[in-house]
């Protein structure tokens, strides 16, 4: 099982356009994560951070550190896919890896403006 995987890490490797993309997925992430990192600011006060139009109340107030779980779907966005490029490439499924790239960036770039107006509604800005 082991050297399944080193075969398919190197063949990966190889394939300099995989290589490139993927490390455009993780300078996107990055790019992501210390937006979020320095856009978050502590408050003992109660933030909005759920709307609905359905409840009593159209905005549900959490702890502010419930944000953080923006960087951890980053996270998880990433290892993911970037996983899955590797596989995809292992299985010479190439077309469809550097698509799941492509997709990962346009992905992250949705989860910025989502980002961005959930922090505008959690800090009233």
């Amino acid at each position: 099982m082991k050297e399944i995987i080193r075969e398919q890490f190197k063949s990966f490797l190889k394939d300099r356009p995989m290589v490139v993309l993927s490390v455009a997925v993780v300078l996107v992430a990055v790019a992501y994560i210390i937006y979020v990192a320095f856009s978050l600011s502590s408050s003992d006060l109660l933030i909005a951070t759920h709307y609905t139009a359905f409840g009593k109340l159209q905005y549900y107030r959490t702890r502010w550190y419930y944000l953080f779980t923006f960087i951890a779907l980053a996270l998880v966005i990433v290892v993911a896919h970037l996983s899955l490029m590797v596989k995809l490439r292992g299985r010479e499924l190439r077309s469809l890896g550097i698509g799941l790239g492509w997709l990962t960036i346009i992905i992250f770039l949705i989860l910025f403006f989502i980002t961005h107006s959930v922090l505008g509604i959690a800090y009233f800005k």
